[in-house]
């Protein structure tokens, strides 16, 4: 008998996490400029990426060639004021190359048992978002994402049809 439900995993069994890019005020450039790349900032993480207000850094600041944006990444804020911490956007295709600043961080899936919008949809759902926020540590003005107890979240996995199933009811709600 075929099963629809393939259980409870761990989110870092499907994900990987990757951090952030790190650069000094000084080396923003102008978008466009040669060598440049956008770098998307917390800013940018609004119900839908707000591509209005870009920053270019050098492209010399992105150290591994996963930090640059895929179709489908899902980028969340990992530092930033408690209530803020683990809002999430899905990337669009993009006309251009981006990477992700210093206070977000990029959620990429690493296995063809979870489907990207499902995976989205899961993150950016209210009740997994209450989950998200109490995986950070606050200090004095910022919270901090905590990455091990954030890829050590359990969801429920479906079987990859009915993911996609789930995902596409969703998608047509949004829509309406």
């Amino acid at each position: 008998m075929a099963t629809n439900f393939e259980g409870r995993i761990r989110l870092g069994d499907v994900v990987n996490y990757i951090r952030g890019i790190t650069f000094a005020p000084e080396d923003k450039l102008s978008l466009g400029d040669p060598g440049s790349v956008v770098c998307m900032r917390t800013k940018n993480i609004q119900e839908k990426l707000d591509e209005t207000d870009l920053l270019a850094v050098p492209s010399s600041c992105v150290k591994r060639t996963e930090q640059y944006l895929q179709t489908k990444d899902i980028l969340v804020s990992s530092a930033n004021s408690w209530n803020l911490v683990g809002k999430c956007v899905q990337v669009p295709s993009l006309g251009y190359v981006a990477t992700a600043g210093g206070f977000i961080s990029i959620v990429r899936r690493c296995t063809e048992r979870i489907d990207e919008e499902y995976l989205y949809r899961w993150l950016a759902y209210e009740g997994t978002q209450y989950l998200v926020r109490q995986c950070a540590r606050q200090t004095t003005n910022i919270a901090n994402l905590d990455v091990g107890q954030f890829l050590n979240i359990e969801l429920s996995l479906p079987s990859l049809p009915e993911q996609q199933r789930i995902a596409g009811i969703l998608s047509r709600a949004d829509r309406l």
